[in-house]
């Protein structure tokens, strides 16, 4: 008898062990928390927050009349698009590592 947990395929309704990447019955891929789908679909949404707030920053400037060098603002805009598309993706991943979901 195995150690590991049985878990359903939400597919076909085969049993297949808690680490298996294929489930036997459907032929589908397993995948544990999000799906590479949802990964890039996070890094997208956190990229552009980061984008804008690095625009909304350029326009509080012009109105405070503080002058930013343009490419530091296009430096700045990269950094902030690049943080938000980070911490959106590691959001999605960590949310629920218990879920799964198998693809064909």
């Amino acid at each position: 008898m195995s150690s590991q947990a049985q878990i359903k395929c939400p597919l076909c309704s085969f049993l297949f062990n808690q680490g298996d990447r294929i489930c036997q019955g459907c032929k589908g891929r397993i995948y544990y928390g999000a799906t590479p789908y949802e990964r890039n679909e996070a890094k997208k949404v956190g990229a552009g927050i980061g984008g804008l707030i690095a625009i909304a920053i350029f326009f509080i400037s012009m109105q405070l009349s503080i002058a930013i060098n343009f490419g530091w603002f296009i430096l700045l805009g990269v950094v902030l698009a690049a943080v938000g598309a980070f911490l959106n993706w590691k959001r999605v991943v960590d949310k629920d590592p218990s879920k799964i979901t198998v693809t064909k």
